[in-house]
C-alpha cells in the first residue's frame, strides 16, 4: 500500500467516523443523562438512608466534609518516622477505606467480567498489603491489638481500636459520607455539563435545518426561474 492510499484511506475512515458520530451523537448524549440522573438518583436514596440510620442533620455532614478534606493536610504536615504506630495507622486507614470503595463499585461501575477480574485482581493486592501493615502494627503496639482476620476481610461493624473519635463516630463513617457526597456532586456536575453538550448539538441540528431549508428555497426558485424561460 502506497503512502498516498494509505492516507486516502484514514481519511475516509476518518469521515466516516465523524459522520457516524454526528448521527448518533443525540441518543449518545440523552443515554448518558438518563443513566447520570439514575445513578444520582440512587446515590441520593443511599446518603439519605446513611443520615437517617445515623441521625445526621445537613450541618454535620457539611462539618465532615471538610474535616476530611482537611485530614490530607494534616498528614502532610505531620512527620513520621518510618514504621511508627502512627504511620501505620494511616496506611492501614487509608489502604482500608481504599478497599471499601472498590468493593462498592466492583459490580455497579463494572459491566463486564474482565473489568471485573482486574478490579479483583487490585483488591487482592491492596488486601495482601493491608495484612503486611497490620501484622507490623501488632509486632510494635503495646496494648490493644488489631484482629487480623476481621480487618483484612473488611468485617462490617469491626472497629479498629484507635478509630473512635472524640465525637463518637469512626474516620470510616466520615470518609464514607464523604465520598458519597462527593460523588452526588460530580454526577451533578456531569449533568450539568451534558445539558450544555445537547444544547450545543441542539443549536448545530437547528443550523443544518437552516441551510437545509435555504437550500430549498435556492432549488426552488431556481425551477421557477427554469420554468418561466
Amino acid at each position: 500500500m502506497t503512502k498516498a492510499v494509505r492516507v486516502n484511506m484514514l481519511t475516509r475512515q476518518a469521515m466516516g467516523w465523524n459522520r457516524r458520530k454526528r448521527d448518533n451523537l443525540h441518543q449518545v448524549l440523552a443515554h448518558r443523562y438518563v443513566k447520570d440522573h439514575r445513578e444520582a438518583k440512587v446515590e441520593a436514596a443511599s446518603l439519605s438512608n446513611i443520615k437517617k440510620e445515623h441521625n445526621l442533620d445537613q450541618e454535620t455532614i457539611q462539618q465532615w466534609v471538610c474535616d476530611v478534606r482537611q485530614w490530607p493536610v494534616t498528614d502532610l504536615e505531620r512527620v513520621y518516622t518510618p514504621g511508627c504506630t502512627e504511620e501505620l495507622r494511616a496506611d492501614i486507614e487509608n489502604i482500608t477505606v481504599t478497599l471499601l470503595r472498590k468493593k462498592k463499585d466492583l459490580y455497579r461501575r463494572h459491566d463486564s467480567n474482565q473489568a471485573r477480574q482486574r478490579k479483583r485482581k487490585k483488591m487482592t493486592e491492596l488486601k495482601k498489603k493491608l495484612r503486611e501493615k497490620v501484622l507490623q502494627y501488632n509486632t510494635v503496639v503495646e496494648g490493644d491489638l488489631i484482629d487480623v482476620e476481621l480487618a483484612c476481610s473488611l468485617t462490617e461493624g469491626y472497629i479498629l481500636p484507635w478509630e473512635r473519635h472524640e465525637d463518637g463516630n469512626t474516620f470510616r463513617l466520615k470518609r464514607s459520607i464523604f465520598d458519597q457526597v462527593m460523588l452526588l456532586k460530580r454526577l451533578e456536575e456531569e449533568q450539568s455539563i451534558l445539558v450544555k453538550e445537547m444544547s450545543q448539538h441542539i443549536k448545530y441540528l437547528l443550523k443544518q435545518v437552516q441551510e437545509v431549508e435555504s437550500l430549498n428555497i435556492i432549488y426552488i426558485i431556481t425551477l421557477t426561474d427554469f420554468g418561466a424561460h
